[in-house]
């Protein structure tokens, strides 16, 4: 794969992953009820490490990582189907002479 389209997917990747992230942040704070809610120090922290909890928390991650996998696979048979395909047999078969076979030196027969 080129670098190119190692690129595109990266960035691909890293988009969905940001997607993901800014949509479930807002799920996650509605689910948890107002009288559950501890006296806990909120603190602020980097768009790397909030993708890196998106990531190791959102299935639809697991899911979109899932379908970049079968879409390189695919893609790595379609590039197969371009290259020589070759196919090889081979045989060999030994005949013992007979001990019955007289063969065109043998007497002739009264």
């Amino acid at each position: 794969m080129s670098s190119k389209n190692q690129f595109r997917g990266r960035a691909a990747a890293r988009a969905i992953i940001f997607a993901a992230a800014i949509l479930i942040a807002p799920a996650a704070q509605a689910q948890v009820a107002p009288a559950a809610q501890s006296p806990v120090q909120l603190r602020a922290i980097s768009l790397d490490e909030a993708v890196r909890t998106a990531e190791a928390q959102s299935e639809a991650i697991r899911i979109a990582r899932a379908g970049v996998q079968r879409a390189h696979g695919q893609q790595y048979q379609a590039r197969s189907q371009r290259l020589p395909q070759l196919n090889a047999s081979a045989s060999y078969t030994r005949t013992l002479a007979s001990q019955f076979d007289i063969g065109e030196n043998a007497p002739p027969v009264d």
